[in-house]
């Protein structure tokens, strides 16, 4: 007898070609400390209950196109299901969120030249991910993130401090490595089953709003953190419940990715 909301709370689900994508909105405290688990990520079968029973709401694409690889370029399911799982993969395995976006913009961007005359996509995917890029200094906040300031309006977790550039650099340097990889895993569950693949025109747009997270964590984080104090779990956490608050439940989706159309020019 829940309101569906409340029923619903806190999965997000996609179905598509591929089945029913479950993830979990990290604004769940339970949900958000689930990244400090240091088994290895894995896509796995929901079990009851966190799986439901009909009816399920969510973004329903069953009868969709296949995401797009760039505007007027459709990708194959299988294609977009191994850019999906490169990208999860490079999120966990590197100690540092620049690290692995890095890698994550190249091969993304030669993925966006693929055409079905070069053959698979799956193949030109694993070979676009074989090589590591190094990553540049920490920067300041990037285009993704004044979209989502403009889709939000005035709000007050997105405030940006007006030293944030140093703030953060200092955060950064300062770390706890396990502050780092808790990043690592939020960016992981915010790339499966991503919404954007179906409201965006391309992949330049999910990876602006992989940065658009990365970069409103990050703006939690400078708000919240006292000077001398080191990132630790507990913070990061926090910032993450935070960053999801504003992502998956105040970002109108279809908006961000209409508006996202200007990556892929």
């Amino acid at each position: 007898m829940l309101p569906s909301a409340c029923r619903h709370f806190p999965r997000v689900y996609l179905r598509d070609a591929r089945g029913d994508l479950l993830i979990l909105s990290h604004f769940c405290p339970t949900a958000a400390a689930l990244l400090l688990d240091e088994q290895p990520v894995r896509v796995v079968e929901a079990p009851c209950p966190l799986a439901l029973d009909e009816p399920i709401e969510g973004l329903d694409a069953r009868s969709a196109l296949p995401p797009l690889v760039r505007p007027g370029m459709l990708a194959d399911i299988d294609g977009y299901a191994a850019w999906e799982e490169a990208v999860i993969a490079l999120a966990v395995e590197f100690a540092d969120a620049d690290a692995a976006f890095a890698t994550i913009d190249a091969a993304t961007e030669v993925i966006r030249g693929w055409s079905p005359a070069q053959g698979p996509m799956r193949a030109t995917v694993g070979a676009a991910f074989a090589s590591r890029r190094n990553a540049g200094s920490p920067a300041g906040l990037l285009p993704a993130f004044s979209l989502v300031a403009e889709l939000t309006g005035p709000h007050p977790l997105m405030d940006v401090p007006a030293d944030f550039v140093q703030r953060w650099r200092r955060i950064h340097a300062s770390a706890d490595p396990a502050a780092h990889r808790v990043i690592g895993r939020y960016l992981a569950a915010s790339a499966f089953g991503n919404w954007i693949a179906y409201r965006g025109q391309g992949l330049r747009s999910i990876v602006a709003w992989l940065r658009a997270c990365h970069d409103v964590l990050r703006v939690q984080v400078a708000r919240t953190l006292p000077a001398r104090r080191t990132l630790d779990t507990a913070t990061t956490l926090e910032a993450i419940r935070m960053a999801d608050y504003i992502m998956v439940h105040t970002v109108d989706s279809l908006a961000f990715g209409r508006k996202a159309v200007s990556f892929e020019r």
